[in-house]
């Protein structure tokens, strides 16, 4: 399937699969450097994956301190060498919790350095959260959003994200004629939209048309149903376990396989059982540990903005895992194969064949 010429004009850090990084801790709730690595080796090996992006819903985002997400995208740009895109969360530090919002003046503050510390490193896009942080205080609150992008944007020439994370309230939304105030300061070029409200979708892909822009799914099991509409890539939970299935609706797609891309949707949704009542993340890790990367299955208390009210709880027991893995490499691993059989290319949305 033909892409359009705005899609195929962006850059390949936007298109296809970009990896929400967990933030592996050890067992005292420190963050796990050299586990940030090997996951930014892991997602380097898998050879599909467009972009590693670190401090983000999944990976604990507000749990981070100032120094903490400094040390992140030392670590991360490091060990991405040059060979995948990174992008990072570089909001000031916040809770999550409204009732717990941080003094404004010192978030924009650490929101502006963090942005322009990421942009020093060489990172190919800062990701600044919807600011839930701040609070209208009698102005329209789509006029503080707007005013907290233009100023960052004012301060730095690094690549600029929206992330519209799930749950926000409905006076932190995106609109569609907020998205297009955003479309006119000029290094912001993308957006991750956390939700599986089609029609909100293609409301805001049809703004986004204006230009070219990284319209980012953020679900995995909403990447088949709005790819159609012009978005460029996903970011979800999976694309760190099991990304060769999320290629496969992607890789689908491009190809114009309807049918192939309606299985690939279905071994998607499968995946996601897999984690179902358990504690994803925790299990998730030993998971990947078991594939050799060399991370810890330990949380820090904090909010995810993702599973709100999920408990971090203690590593599962070897059967608990064993099951796990046996039922996710029987669903990944026809994908892997095809994969490591193929030519080597990898097919992103906006791609010719």
């Amino acid at each position: 399937m033909a892409g359009t010429t705005a899609i195929a004009s962006l850059p390949r850090f936007v298109r296809g699969i970009v990896t929400p990084t967990f933030t592996p801790f050890d067992k005292q709730g420190r963050i796990d450097l050299d586990g940030f690595r090997s996951l930014v080796e892991w997602n380097k090996s898998r050879r599909i994956v467009s972009t590693v992006f670190a401090r983000c819903g999944v990976g604990k985002m507000y749990v981070y301190t100032y120094d903490e997400v400094r040390a992140v995208i030392d670590v991360v740009t490091e060990a991405a060498a040059g060979e995948i895109g990174v992008m990072v969360g570089t909001g000031g530090e916040f809770s999550g919790k409204v009732e717990q919002r941080p003094d404004p003046k010192v978030y924009l503050r650490q929101t502006i350095e963090l942005t322009q510390y990421a942009e020093s490193k060489g990172v190919d896009a800062a990701v600044l959260p919807v600011p839930l942080a701040l609070a209208g205080n009698g102005k329209p609150v789509a006029e503080v959003i707007f005013d907290f992008y233009k100023t960052v944007a004012g301060e730095t020439k690094v690549p600029l994200f929206v992330y519209r994370m799930p749950g926000l309230p409905p006076e932190y939304e995106i609109t569609p004629d907020l998205l297009a105030r955003l479309l006119e300061i000029p290094n912001i070029i993308g957006m991750k939209f956390s939700s599986t409200d089609i029609p909100a979708f293609a409301a805001l892909a049809e703004v986004a048309k204006r230009r070219p822009f990284g319209f980012i799914c953020g679900a995995e099991h909403a990447y088949a149903p709005t790819l159609p509409l012009g978005i460029t890539g996903v970011i979800g939970g999976g694309c760190n376990t099991h990304p060769e299935v999320i290629y496969g609706v992607q890789e689908a797609f491009v190809w114009g396989d309807e049918a192939g891309m309606a299985k690939a949707h279905q071994d998607v949704l499968r995946g996601l059982e897999v984690w179902k009542g358990k504690a994803r993340t925790i299990l998730a890790m030993q998971y990947l540990a078991r594939k050799g990367v060399k991370v810890q299955p330990y949380q820090r208390a904090g909010l995810d903005p993702y599973k709100p009210q999920e408990l971090e709880g203690e590593p599962y027991p070897d059967e608990v895992v064993d099951a796990a893995e046996k039922e996710l490499d029987s669903i990944v691993g026809p994908y892997r194969e095809r994969i490591q059989k193929g030519d080597g290319r990898v097919l992103v949305p906006g791609d010719v064949v």
